[in-house]
């Protein structure tokens, strides 16, 4: 479907996305917004329905979703400064008519300029959650005053709820006491497996480890560092809250999965990777009936085969 273009380029660091979408859903619009950032991708898409389909695409992992979740993840993303959002009318066979593109035009447009030239009430400051007058509250009065109306215009509910953070799974229950202590101890043995076998070639493990979680913490919020809910320094590993153990675990093997694929862009690492994997498999072997009871064995096989 050919697209045509409203805006282009606009700046994460100046637009707020949540907003915006907020703002277009409100105009019943018909189209779909892309956003651009580095090595992702995403498109919210705009139905004459007046629904939402999100898609997000992360080169890094490899991994394309569609959904709600997707859609989370998107809105939480596109929160990282110098990113790029592009707006797109549907064509005007599938519009109801261009009275909205005149108000999305208009009002992003005058967002934008008075941002950048820093004459809006609040100029924009780099790198602040709270960024520019871009907000549900500016949309709003904005359309109301255009409409000639003298009071605000309420948001629509949205097919998805629009919220900070990505939601835990509630339907997997937590362990045990007992059984989160196993859990905690089978964990920190992998990690230090892979520890010790990087250790070998004087990789720092603890850096590496550190890193991995800052750039998967858009989709595992509690691998943030800066939160320091969960953290591994010299062999050992701090949970400070009990988290479902598959979405730990999942979160773990796909910082696992980073650390190895970065390694495997230098060839002299790739014999250490070689290595490292042996001794997963040694130890999966070892472990077999834990990781088999607490789900281990599936997700390192993937690793292993990745």
């Amino acid at each position: 479907m050919k697209k045509y273009p409203i805006h282009e380029n606009l700046n994460t660091s100046f637009v707020n996305l949540k907003a915006l979408v907020a703002f277009l859903r409100d105009l019943q619009f018909v189209g779909s917004v892309h956003v651009e950032l580095s090595s992702y991708e995403a498109d919210i898409t705009f139905t004459q329905a007046n629904l939402m389909l999100a898609r997000e695409h992360d080169h890094i992992a490899g991994r394309i979703s569609h959904g709600e979740h997707a859609l989370q993840r998107i809105l939480i993303r596109a929160a990282e400064p110098c990113g790029r959002i592009h707006v797109y009318n549907a064509p005007s066979e599938t519009r109801h008519g261009s009275r909205e593109t005149a108000y999305v035009d208009e009002v992003i447009a005058l967002g934008a300029r008075e941002t950048i030239t820093n004459r809006s009430d609040t100029p924009a400051i780099f790198f602040e959650n709270k960024r520019s007058r871009f907000t549900l509250q500016y949309f709003d009065q904005r359309i109301g005053t255009e409409a000639g109306e003298g009071t605000q215009m309420g948001l629509p509910d949205l097919p998805y709820a629009l919220r900070d953070t990505i939601p835990e799974k509630t339907v997997e229950p937590l362990l045990s006491t007992e059984e989160w202590e196993v859990f905690l101890n089978l964990t920190e043995e992998l990690l230090r497996t892979i520890d010790k076998s990087l250790a070998k070639v004087n990789l720092n493990f603890d850096r590496l480890f550190e890193n991995a979680c800052g750039l998967i913490a858009g989709e595992y919020p509690f691998l943030d560092p800066e939160l320091k809910e969960v953290g591994y320094k010299n062999g050992n590993l701090k949970v400070q809250r009990q988290i479902p153990s598959g979405t730990l675990l999942a979160g773990l093997i796909a910082t696992l999965r980073r650390i190895f694929d970065r390694l495997h862009e230098e060839m002299r690492f790739v014999s250490i990777c070689q290595f490292a994997t042996h001794r997963l498999r040694i130890l999966m072997q070892k472990r077999k009936p834990l990781y088999e009871h607490y789900r281990f064995t599936p997700k390192l096989t993937h690793l292993i085969k990745d």
